[in-house]
């Protein structure tokens, strides 16, 4: 049967023009776009599971806890994150964290966000957000450790901390280390502002 096919650019959310549609027929990859939206939990779920996890004006909120992060968390366009001083994920091996809009994370001296690997001697995938040019990530007192790297949505993300694609990224008195891919932090088409942290 003849068919069309037609590509959305994950990251502008605009269409592919049709002379730059490339294409193979192959196996689905575990983490297609398709298996990603089947097995994610929706945010409605997401607050279920974790209870310290709040949405309010188009904003998911991780307030100060505990969280055991055991699956793919894909969010949708425009679901901006923020994570209060306090708050404490542990991320399961090869599991990521995915927003594609805003990040303010506002750790304290007294309570920073710490972002770990569940199991040690296992890394987990990422914590990346993929803007649109016009987002802003604000990290203050973050300490991440044992991430490693991962693709999704077509979208190769190598560090522990992904940050692409934002207006400006602006990072100061975090900790990143002990990560297991190429890179600990990394950051793609941004202003950056990046002061008092250890790398």
């Amino acid at each position: 049967k003849n068919f069309k096919i037609s590509y959305r650019n994950l990251v502008s959310d605009n269409l592919v023009s049709e002379k730059e549609n490339y294409y193979i027929i192959t196996r689905t990859p575990s983490k297609s776009q398709s298996n990603l939206v089947k097995k994610n939990k929706n945010i409605s779920q997401l607050t279920a599971k974790y209870p310290n996890l709040k949405v309010a004006n188009n904003k998911l909120v991780f307030k100060k806890g505990y969280y055991e992060i055991d699956e793919d968390i894909i969010l949708p366009f425009n679901v901006d994150i923020k994570i209060d001083s306090g708050a404490h994920l542990e991320i399961h091996p090869n599991i990521s964290i995915i927003g594609r809009a805003n990040l303010e994370i506002e750790g304290t001296k007294q309570d920073p966000v710490i972002i770990k690997n569940k199991k040690l001697d296992q890394p987990f995938g990422v914590f990346g957000i993929v803007g649109n040019g016009k987002t802003n990530v604000d990290i203050t007192r973050l300490n991440i450790s044992g991430g490693s790297e991962d693709s999704i949505f077509g979208v190769y993300l190598s560090g522990a901390l992904s940050l692409y694609h934002h207006e400006n990224v602006h990072i100061s008195s975090s900790v990143i280390q002990d990560n297991k891919a190429d890179d600990g932090l990394n950051i793609k088409n941004n202003n950056v502002n990046i002061s008092n942290n250890v790398l």
